[in-house]
């Protein structure tokens, strides 16, 4: 394809198709290059040290993200949470995240944490919506922790009810 006079080649970006300015292009010189190369080498050198060494988290805080936390053996109890609703007549309702629109994240640092400090006034917004979703009126949250112990011949579900936080209107 040949260009016209004036026209100019155009490239495609994320968010629009933009002009090429050759003016623009330039190469990068040899000691910005070796520069470049060396971080990115070290970067890759602290990474695969990082994930196969015995470096410490105190010097690593990266080793605390999720994808290099230690794996579970025979023994070890797994945490999971469960909230409930509670009515006027004491039925109890279970609140699920997927049920309120709330990722798992989301759903741990918000109204989990909450009710474990006892924020009733932070857990308000949570409340509502869990009501205009799921159709009740509650009187009060309880959390639930459950623990599944991993065993030789399975999971063992331990519950054990963590709080209960009246809710604020």
């Amino acid at each position: 394809m040949e260009l016209g006079a004036g026209e100019a080649p155009f490239r495609l970006t994320h968010f629009a198709i933009l002009p090429v300015d050759p003016s623009r292009r330039h190469a990068i010189d040899p000691v910005r290059r070796l520069a470049l190369s060396l971080l990115i080498a070290g970067l890759i050198v602290l990474q695969a040290s990082a994930t196969f060494g015995r470096l410490t988290r105190r010097y690593w805080p990266v080793l605390t993200y999720p994808m290099y936390t230690e794996p579970h053996y025979a023994g070890d109890a797994v945490p999971f949470y469960s909230i409930a609703g509670i009515e006027a007549d004491g039925h109890e309702t279970e609140i699920r995240a997927d049920a309120v629109d709330l990722s798992l994240w989301k759903f741990m640092t918000g109204p989990v944490a909450q009710i474990k400090s006892g924020d009733a006034a932070g857990l308000r917004p949570f409340v509502e919506h869990a009501e205009a979703r799921l159709g009740r009126r509650f009187t009060a949250l309880r959390l639930t922790q459950i623990d599944c112990r991993l065993t030789g011949s399975g999971v063992v579900r331990e519950p054990h009810i963590v709080g209960t936080v009246e809710v604020a209107r």
